[in-house]
């Protein structure tokens, strides 16, 4: 059973009468100014799926992109498949889920961006609730809005080295107790930030929210 979608067009005003006004502060809109968050509401759509359902499959092309508002998906990455001297193709290891997507992740930005076939399965553990950027919206928003390029290019760096970074914060004593999937969460609300040669990471008296 999937969930319901409203019925109103979607807009910074209805996000709040349906009470997801908190996605204005999700990391993926709280980077743009209200200009640029209006233009994308204006290109999105309401998806619902039901439990179970494969809403993206490995291999798959011009899904575009979704953002999670209710309910949550897995990213299985298949067992990998290899020809065998014989001409039959066998499964080399087992199929594992490498990421719990919850409300205000996205997926389907990296076969949007770079133009290729998905690198793995999303699977609906929950009735899901989405605000979807079909394909050409999807080239229409990441032309407008550079800083919305910049963001996913950083989201697939970050997704890359999730397991790396995960095991990196694993090993501090305080960290540790939140577990693997919150440290997923965390390592996604991070920003990837590039520094120059000599220049400061932290300076003396700074006061800082970061």
């Amino acid at each position: 059973m999937a969930l319901a979608a409203p019925t109103s067009p979607i807009s910074r005003e209805s996000l709040r009468q349906n009470g997801f006004d908190w996605l204005l502060e999700s990391a993926f809109f709280c980077q743009f100014d209200v200009d640029a968050q209006n233009l994308l509401l204006s290109c999105m759509t309401w998806r619902t799926y039901g439990r179970d359902t494969v809403v993206v499959e490995q291999g798959a092309r011009n899904h575009g992109m979704d953002l999670i508002v209710q309910g949550q998906a897995d990213v299985v990455m298949p067992a990998a498949v290899q020809p065998t001297l014989t001409g039959l193709r066998q499964h080399v290891g087992r199929e594992r889920v490498v990421a719990r997507l919850m409300p205000g992740h996205v997926y389907g930005e990296r076969s949007a961006l770079l133009q290729e076939p998905a690198n793995a399965r999303v699977r609906a553990m929950s009735p899901l609730l989405t605000l979807h950027l079909d394909p050409a919206a999807f080239a229409l928003v990441v032309g407008d809005l550079p800083d919305l390029k910049t963001w996913l290019h950083d989201l697939i760096e970050l997704r890359d080295r999730a397991e790396l970074l995960s095991d990196l914060l694993l090993r501090h004593p305080f960290l540790r107790l939140l577990g693997r999937d919150d440290i997923q969460r965390f390592v996604e609300a991070g920003k990837i930030v590039r520094l120059k040669t000599g220049q400061s990471v932290v300076r003396a008296g700074d006061i800082t929210s970061d």
